[in-house]
């Protein structure tokens, strides 16, 4: 019985690609900012993390669908400027502001309550002595969302490029 269970089970595989990854990324941004109001602030902050990783994934996807950054923002948002989807000298603070929002996010936050979360922010520097959760996880799902608003931009464009691409080969 196990044996027929779990082949059934890797018969049906989630198949995720660059669209996967963004519309998932956009609903976790969505579901941190529901966490927040309900005052679950460690689960917010990984949700916002989360939706930043899926939408630097959907980037990586556009031109290559084979990636080991594994749940590292930061070698995730290198790896979307060595594919060529950020413009030379308008793009720079790109990288920067990933990096930011990474100082703050790790993925096992999944499993912390509120006061290892307070303890991992105050020893990353992220919570200061006069800061409350409330406030810093706010700012957090704002810059998340800001990232997150830059790579529709950079989806955006490149979407348009593939499509004038598509177009002109058509043509001749």
């Amino acid at each position: 019985m196990a044996k027929r269970q779990s082949k059934r089970l890797g018969q049906t595989s989630l198949k995720f690609g660059a669209d996967t990854y963004r519309t998932g990324a956009q609903q976790r941004l969505e579901d941190s900012r529901l966490l927040r109001c309900h005052r679950r602030f460690a689960l917010s902050m990984y949700s916002s993390g989360l939706a930043v990783e899926g939408m630097l994934r959907s980037l990586c996807c556009l031109k290559n669908t084979e990636f080991d950054e594994r749940h590292d923002l930061r070698k995730f948002a290198v790896r979307v400027g060595v594919l060529g989807l950020l413009r030379q000298g308008r793009d720079e603070d790109f990288v920067a502001l990933v990096q930011a929002v990474a100082k703050s996010w790790r993925n096992n936050l999944r499993y912390a309550d509120d006061a290892n979360l307070e303890r991992f922010l105050r020893a990353t520097g992220s919570l200061r002595s006069k800061d409350t959760l409330k406030r810093v996880c706010k700012d957090y799902l704002d810059d998340c969302g800001c990232v997150l608003r830059r790579c529709e931009l950079v989806w955006q464009r490149s979407r348009k490029k593939n499509s004038r691409k598509f177009s002109n080969a058509g043509s001749s």
